[in-house]
């Protein structure tokens, strides 16, 4: 005789309430704060231009050069910020799929159990999605 596993609905009700309390932040402080020096810096560089003497010598010449080599550093690394931060949202996505899966094949016998759980993941998912928009 097998034996049935079944979440009550208090569990249920448990499981659902976790929700908000289960978000995990998958932000990088130093990143965040890589982030913000580059917008200190663009700003500082923007300052800068606005400044410039506009009349052409040497020294305009050169200190423009060096502003727009900072820009396109600034520019490149937004930009690999950027495929970073995807790449972390790409991962999250695999290893949510990825326990999904285990969950269902690790409790095969026990379809109402996996279905509970989904449904709560899902609502978790859900939930995470909408605090980053």
């Amino acid at each position: 005789m097998k034996s049935q596993l079944k979440a009550s609905p208090t569990q249920k009700e448990k499981l659902r309430s976790a929700g908000p309390t289960a978000k995990v932040e998958l932000t990088n402080p130093g990143m965040e704060r890589l982030n913000d020096l580059i917008s200190k810096m663009a700003d500082l560089c923007d300052g800068l231009i606005d400044t410039m003497d506009r009349t052409p010598s040497s020294e305009t010449v050169n200190a423009a050069y060096k502003i727009g080599q900072t820009i396109a550093g600034l520019t490149r690394a937004r930009t690999d910020l950027e495929k970073l931060r995807l790449e972390t949202q790409g991962l999250h996505k695999k290893a949510f799929e990825s326990v999904q899966d285990h969950l269902r094949n690790e409790l095969q016998g026990h379809p109402e159990l996996v279905s509970s759980l989904l449904e709560v993941m899902d609502t978790v998912d859900q939930k995470m999605q909408a605090t980053k928009n």
